[in-house]
């Protein structure tokens, strides 16, 4: 989900699915906040092993 409150103020917020694993969810967390990471959700949750559905 993205959320934009103009040019500059731009949030992007990652969801999984209850049943992530606690591993991979915390690597999917790592990768989401990094600065100089422009990875896309979707290549997020397959890099981490989690299922899009």
């Amino acid at each position: 989900m993205r959320v934009s409150r103009g040019a500059r103020d731009i949030f992007s917020f990652l969801m999984l699915a209850p049943d992530a694993g606690e591993e991979a969810a915390r690597a999917a967390m790592t990768l989401a906040v990094r600065d100089d990471d422009s990875a896309s959700a979707a290549e997020i949750l397959a890099a981490t092993g989690i299922d899009p559905r």
